[in-house]
């Protein structure tokens, strides 16, 4: 930073003399410095779900002041806060798949306006297929010898974290017939004067 400092002089006259006397003065301030350079370095802003993302955002500085690196989000979802030096690193979950508008500052340490750089980048997390789960044991069936029964709703028992519509299938046994309707309600039909126990796996 520069200060030139301006002053007045009226010359004045008197008794034969000369003199020089300050009249007004006045200060202006000249803050003179280089924005900061901002580049992607190793992110290419594009993470996978339950995946570990690890990258490193890169800037320089013309001035040879020290830099600091900060963001905020744009969208609600808060990712990651990036850190003084420019790392992001973090683990997605399911949550935050989409895309996300993130802002990323680059601040040198000079007192002038200048001294900040921003940029928005879209960082992208890609949705990886999480298998299906068991949200409750399926309950031991036990009915009456050459009868049916349709006891169990198999969307009661199992969960998609994805969302994504579920197909069942069943291990095959010796005795008893499985049939799933199309609202996967399960019906059981043991063959004719049978009566024992079977094991299904769904």
């Amino acid at each position: 930073q520069i200060i030139i400092v301006f002053i007045q002089i009226d010359r004045i006259t008197k008794g034969g003399a000369v003199a020089n006397v300050p009249v007004v003065g006045g200060r202006v301030g000249f803050c003179i410095n280089t924005i900061p350079e901002m580049y992607q370095g190793t992110c290419n802003f594009t993470a996978e779900e339950n995946a570990s993302f690890y990258c490193k955002m890169n800037a320089l500085d013309f001035d040879n002041n020290s830099l600091n690196f900060s963001s905020n989000f744009v969208t609600n979802l808060t990712l990651f806060n990036i850190s003084s030096d420019g790392v992001i690193y973090f683990t997605p979950n399911q949550t935050y798949v989409g895309n996300h508008t993130v802002r990323i500052f680059v601040t040198d340490n000079s007192t002038c306006p200048n001294n900040e750089i921003r940029r928005d980048y879209i960082f992208r997390v890609i949705n990886v297929n999480d298998p299906p789960v068991l949200v409750m044991p399926i309950p031991n069936q036990t009915w009456s010898q050459d009868t049916s029964i349709t006891p169990i709703n198999l969307d009661v028992f199992f969960y998609d974290l994805d969302g994504d519509p579920l197909n069942y299938t069943w291990s095959i046994t010796n005795f008893i017939e499985v049939s799933i309707n199309q609202y996967h309600e399960v019906t059981f039909t043991p063959i004719a004067t049978w009566y024992g126990t079977e094991y299904i796996t769904f």
